[in-house]
């Protein structure tokens, strides 16, 4: 699955959601090249629901 794969699932599930690490860095202009990704998810109750549906 590619993080664009992944990322287009988090938001048609409608999942609150944040990207965060290397990865993140990257893509804001970050010199330092690492491949560590950081997913952070909103805690709500629903949002959990929607995440273990996934």
């Amino acid at each position: 699955m590619s993080l664009l794969d992944l990322v287009g699932g988090l938001m048609e599930a409608r999942i609150r959601f944040i990207i965060a690490g290397g990865v993140a860095g990257t893509v804001h202009g970050s010199r330092r090249v690492t491949d560590d990704l950081d997913i952070l998810y909103d805690l709500e109750a629903r949002n959990q629901r929607a995440l273990a549906e996934l």
